[in-house]
């Protein structure tokens, strides 16, 4: 008797992921300054690098991680001289190589966000 594997659900193919982001991401090496206003280790100046970047947040390489759900503000500079400043939630944290966080924005003017729209524009 030969037994049906159409009910395994070993054998049935994975179920469909919905996306969730809202904004696409580009692939941006952008340096960021990370100032944060927690009075723990990890306050103060930290320099990181983006691996991609949207008008809705980015995800910054690192080592050193803060933990989801922490509040930063975080600062970059576009290539016209532009500094855009961005309140930020850390809402993804990867601790496997390579491991980083990320952001999404939570507060980001709308000249600022202007300026985003336009440097990533610039970039496909």
């Amino acid at each position: 008797m030969t037994m049906s594997t159409d009910n395994d659900p070993k054998k049935q193919p994975p179920p469909l992921v919905r996306k969730m982001r809202s904004h696409t991401r580009h692939a941006l090496e952008v340096p960021v300054t990370i100032l944060t206003d927690s009075p723990v280790s990890h306050s103060g100046r930290v320099l990181f690098d983006t691996r991609d970047l949207s008008s809705g947040g980015a995800f910054l390489r690192s080592a050193s991680l803060l933990e989801i759900g922490e509040e930063l503000t975080l600062e970059f500079t576009l290539d016209e001289g532009k500094t855009v400043r961005a309140r930020c939630k850390v809402v993804r944290v990867e601790r496997k190589a390579p491991s980083g966080m990320g952001i999404s924005f939570t507060k980001l003017d709308a000249n600022a966000q202007a300026a985003l729209k336009d440097f990533m524009a610039a970039r496909g």
